[in-house]
């Protein structure tokens, strides 16, 4: 089981998504681009729009704001701290980190710890609104603040140092996950087959295709797709599919079966007559 406190934090969840939008190296070029935008006329047409902007604004503030309440948990930095003693020490994946320490390297906390010793939350949220006011002005700007330049360092530190937390959490999770893996069909199964169709589960795939025609069931999984793909498009007998869906997880449970003992199929009867 994973660890609850830790996985309860917000930031755990934030990350997964902060870096499932965009890799560490496209937020970086994204801060760089953010920057230039208010400082020159450069303006990167797919990817500065002001929705664009406006959307990882949104993002940086609450990144910071989640930095700065875990800065202010001992215990969540705790947790973290082991996260990242445990599974965080792989040399090669540090090489491509360029704005970090060896120290911050090893432990990314101090990162956090160093971004809010001479500025809080407020700081860096009022900032972050002012590059974004600013660069939705039209071409070049004369009065940029110096604050924003503080705040273009520490956020590309701290992508880097949420980078290595976010691949910290991934790998405890993967290695969580290897070592938990079930050995037995009934803990990976959660509905199993009737008993004479777990004892010969060649009984269940011969049920499947007794029920109705492959050109049916074609026609069923076509309904489906389209259903999922299409929008106001939708499948008129749900209750039909509902069967089918469960029809389905039975059949995989039962190829499970088969692959996993290496049973062979003995027919009772011709294959055609």
């Amino acid at each position: 089981m994973k660890d609850k406190i830790l996985d309860d934090q917000p930031l755990i969840l934030f990350l997964t998504d902060f870096f499932g939008s965009r890799n560490k190296a496209q937020h970086l070029r994204f801060i760089e681009e953010w920057l230039q935008l208010v400082m020159t006329s450069n303006f990167y047409a797919k990817r500065n729009n002001p929705a664009d902007i406006l959307y990882f604004h949104d993002q940086f503030v609450e990144l910071y704001q989640l930095l700065f309440k875990l800065s202010q948990d001992e215990t969540a930095s705790e947790k973290l701290n082991v996260v990242i003693s445990e599974n965080c020490q792989q040399s090669s994946f540090y090489s491509n980190l360029q704005y970090l320490s060896e120290e911050e390297l090893e432990n990314p906390l101090l990162v956090i710890k160093d971004v809010f010793k001479d500025y809080d939350f407020t700081f860096y949220k009022t900032v972050l609104r002012e590059w974004l006011e600013e660069s939705l002005n039209s071409g070049f700007s004369d009065g940029i603040s110096e604050s924003i330049f503080p705040l273009y360092t520490n956020t590309k530190r701290i992508i880097e140092a949420c980078w290595i937390l976010h691949h910290c959490v991934k790998e405890r999770d993967l290695t969580k996950e290897t070592n938990n893996t079930p050995t037995y069909f009934e803990q990976t199964c959660p509905r199993l087959l009737q008993e004479e169709h777990l004892i010969d589960p060649y009984m269940e795939i011969e049920s499947f295709f007794s029920g109705t025609s492959l050109g049916e069931y074609r026609k069923d999984l076509k309904d489906w797709f389209r259903a999922a793909l299409i929008e106001h498009v939708s499948v008129k007998h749900s209750s039909t599919l509902v069967y089918f869906h469960d029809q389905l997880i039975q059949l995989i449970h039962a190829g499970y079966l088969i692959v996993n003992n290496n049973l062979e199929y003995k027919r009772n009867e011709a294959y055609c007559s």
